[in-house]
């Protein structure tokens, strides 16, 4: 799995990107690309997903629908 993330750069996001479990929201499609963000109160990012594996991120995470 690749992931091209924009985010600042600065102390506060590098100390957050080596954390673990960091909940983030993923619009999955039909694709072969998906769009990840993270939401306040976390650092502002935007990102997309490349080369990975449906079944792995089903297993990992279950499905969910939004208004």
């Amino acid at each position: 799995m690749e992931i091209e993330l924009t985010i600042a750069n600065n102390l506060v996001t590098r100390a957050f990107l080596g954390q673990k479990d960091i909940p983030c929201v993923c619009r999955v499609g039909l694709g072969h690309d998906f769009e990840i963000d993270f939401i306040p109160p976390l650092p502002e990012a935007h990102g997309i997903v490349s080369n990975w594996d449906r079944k792995k991120i089903e297993e990992r995470a279950p499905a969910g629908a939004g208004c």
